[in-house]
């Protein structure tokens, strides 16, 4: 009888400690969790960029495995390696390397609502007459245009449309804009060097550019800003249309 007594004072008292444990718990996990996604969004995310692209995109990391690395072959000598099943973006000028380009460019220019404007800071823009939209540019969208036109620069005797009086100054901006971009991303990720006969006549150490980076996921940011489109005439009137609703 004692010996039951006891056995049920233990119980009552150990039951409470235990649930408050396992409640405390709860709350360590969900408050875990809850940081974590806050310095996901931080890290992902700066002040600068646009509020609708922070709203409504998934701040993902994901590894992207860099391709096109260079290579020695005896009888070859240096080459590009590159999947076969990849989009093509360099080499000689074909429609399916313009349509590729294209297709990671455009629309180079997006709607932004007044609130987004708003936050950003709406001097110096100006609203689209036609759409009643403030509009921007993405970075990455600029800079993807000026390495596009560099690699044409390379080709002005396809691109003959690239000659003119601009030319240089255009490139040069481009250069220096990518220059700036490159600096202020400053990806630390390593390319791995080793050792191959194949170099020169003595052999000599080569860089491993096929390497693994942590990068944003491009395809969900570039359905995103599809979905801005600001030049397409079949599209950007239902798009303002959409955004106006919701200033």
């Amino acid at each position: 009888m004692q010996s039951q007594s006891r056995r049920s004072f233990r119980i009552a008292f150990t039951l409470p400690w235990a649930v408050i444990i396992s409640l405390l718990v709860i709350i360590l996990l969900q408050w875990r969790g809850s940081t974590t996604s806050e310095c996901v969004l931080e890290t992902f995310w700066n002040d600068y960029e646009i509020e609708g692209a922070k709203r409504e995109i998934s701040p993902r990391f994901k590894e992207v495995k860099f391709t096109g690395g260079l290579k020695i072959k005896p009888g070859v000598g240096l080459y590009r390696d590159v999947g076969l099943d990849l989009p093509t973006y360099v080499g000689t000028p074909s429609p399916e390397i313009d349509a590729a380009w294209s297709k990671v460019i455009n629309p180079l220019n997006l709607f932004m609502t007044l609130d987004e404007a708003n936050v950003m800071g709406t001097e110096g823009m100006g609203i689209e007459p036609a759409s009643g939209l403030y509009m921007s540019m993405p970075q990455v969208l600029h800079d993807l245009h000026c390495l596009n036109m560099i690699r044409k620069v390379l080709r002005l005797d396809h691109y003959t449309e690239m000659n003119n009086s601009i030319l240089d100054v255009h490139i040069d901006h481009c250069i220096d804009g990518l220059r700036q971009s490159l600096m202020c991303f400053s990806d630390m990720t390593l390319i791995k060097e080793y050792w191959t006969d194949n170099k020169g006549d003595e052999g000599g150490m080569m860089a491993d550019f096929d390497n693994v980076h942590v990068c944003r996921d491009f395809d969900s940011i570039r359905a995103w800003m599809t979905g801005r489109n600001a030049e397409d005439d079949g599209i950007w009137p239902l798009v303002a249309e959409r955004l106006r609703g919701l200033q």
